[in-house]
């Protein structure tokens, strides 16, 4: 699991993203033979719930954060990990929305029910909770994500460098009151603060 590889995971998570594929297989499955994708009918929303929950595992496999890294440096490391896969899943959800509203459509004869403002948008969002709860599941496996993010930022450097000074090794500056320190001492001259 290191930040510089493609792949974040283990074999509990593969092995937990298999269940989330044969549990929203499963469903699909046992409500096209009870008719449960008819109109009016809320069974439907299972599927598209362990779907969800099934596409978003599959990519936190992936450690697609390491591509936003460089574009968005402000965001910390824990939603870097999160945010894509949940926003990669609602993209899938739309898409297989839009995907259904077309079949329904222009090919009426395959048996897809589509009504996008009902059927539509209740799908997305049961796709949206079945994300979050591959996010919390994660985040519940690999505690580690948590910890490293409080490590690094508990062992940040109290002090900046001022850059290189001619003659002199670098200076820092007190984060407490602002004024330049030796890089060798331990408190800071001014204010007496703890480096």
């Amino acid at each position: 699991m290191s930040n510089g590889s493609w792949f974040r995971t283990d074999k509990v998570w593969l092995i937990t993203t298999l269940i989330f594929f044969i549990l929203g297989t499963s469903a699909h499955v046992w409500i096209q033979l009870t008719g449960g994708y008819s109109p009016g009918s809320y069974l439907d929303m299972i599927p598209h719930f362990l779907y969800g929950t099934a596409i978003c595992a599959l990519l936190l496999n992936f450690n697609i954060g390491r591509s936003w890294k460089k574009a968005f440096p402000l965001i910390p490391p824990l939603l870097l990990v999160i945010l894509p896969a949940i926003l990669y899943t609602l993209a899938v959800a739309f898409a297989w929305e839009i995907l259904e509203e077309f079949l329904s459509v222009f090919l009426p004869w395959l048996g897809f029910y589509s009504n996008f403002w009902w059927n539509g948008v209740r799908d997305i969002i049961m796709g949206l909770l079945g994300a979050t709860l591959a996010a919390g599941l994660y985040l519940w496996h690999f505690p580690a994500i948590l910890e490293t993010q409080e490590v690094i930022e508990r062992t940040r450097p109290k002090t900046r460098d001022t850059g290189y000074i001619p003659g002199k090794s670098s200076m820092h500056h007190c984060e407490n009151c602002g004024s330049v320190v030796e890089p060798d001492s331990k408190h800071c001259s001014n204010c007496g603060h703890k480096l």
